[in-house]
């Protein structure tokens, strides 16, 4: 499948990961926050919106419209912030012209992963509304979207709702076994099913260290929506970037970033 196979890694690479994540975040510090507050702005753009129809609509519905468009804008964030990623590790400028280029031969290949993982989130929201013995979904969307137009708390809801899509994404990601799919669908113009196949067959050849990946993630997740909803901007672009610099060891075995050089223009294709 195009010449690409995942290699075997071990738990220790968990840690160099994580090195090499910040690495590259150092290099490119105000590419990534600008990438973050574009897309935290416009979260609260939708949920702007949401106010301005939440009477005609119902809660429910109007939820479940919040979460689509959300989780939408939230996948392509993250595409964007992995060619942030490629372009720190290669010393190469980017700009929104070149990373459309990547994406709208693939446009149809990212909407497929969005709408898998925005279906199996919706699941597993309902599954855990349903887990609460005094409280049912219809209660709870009328919490949500409360909150969401309460203009007082607008921005901190915006944060936390950045953190529980990260959080679903993640569950996502495992379940439907597409942890690597973004950067294979990028760098290597594959499509769904078979970005889907090639990243499983990473997930499982790894699967005591991607298991523990997992469970780093699901922690360090839950503290942050518990307890520091805005410690989300420091996690989004920590998330992609570890999910990159994942990729590139398994799938190209580049444990370690290049050295930084002069900038040059992104080329044509990833690899």
């Amino acid at each position: 499948m195009h010449g690409i196979e995942p290699q075997f890694v071990q738990n220790k690479d968990i840690i160099t990961w994580f090195h090499q994540s910040l690495l590259l975040i150092q290099r490119r510090f105000l590419s990534y926050i600008g990438a973050v507050v574009l897309f935290f702005a416009t979260l609260f753009i939708i949920s702007q919106a949401i106010q301005s129809v939440q009477h005609a609509i119902p809660s429910l519905l109007l939820l479940i419209i919040f979460l689509a468009a959300a989780g939408f804008v939230f996948y392509f964030f993250i595409a964007g912030l992995t060619m942030i990623s490629h372009c720190s590790d290669h010393s190469q400028y980017i700009s929104m012209r070149q990373i459309m280029q990547y994406f709208l031969p693939s446009q149809k290949t990212f909407l497929k992963l969005t709408l898998v993982s925005i279906l199996l989130g919706l699941f597993y929201w309902v599954v855990s509304v349903q887990l609460k013995p005094d409280t049912n979904i219809f209660e709870m969307s009328d919490k949500a979207i409360a909150v969401l137009t309460d203009g007082q708390s607008t921005i901190f809801y915006v944060f936390k709702t950045g953190a529980v899509f990260l959080y679903f994404i993640l569950l996502a990601m495992f379940s439907l076994r597409t942890f690597f799919s973004t950067s294979l669908v990028i760098f290597h113009e594959l499509n769904f099913h078979e970005a889907r196949q090639l990243s499983q067959r990473a997930l499982i050849k790894n699967i005591r260290t991607m298991g523990n990946v997992l469970i780093i993630w699901f922690v360090v997740l839950l503290v942050s929506m518990v307890f520091v909803p805005p410690l989300t901007i420091a996690l989004l672009p920590l998330f992609t970037t570890f999910g990159y610099v994942a990729y590139r060891h398994i799938f190209l075995g580049q444990g370690l970033n290049k050295k930084a050089h002069q900038l040059t223009p992104v080329t044509a294709s990833g690899y």
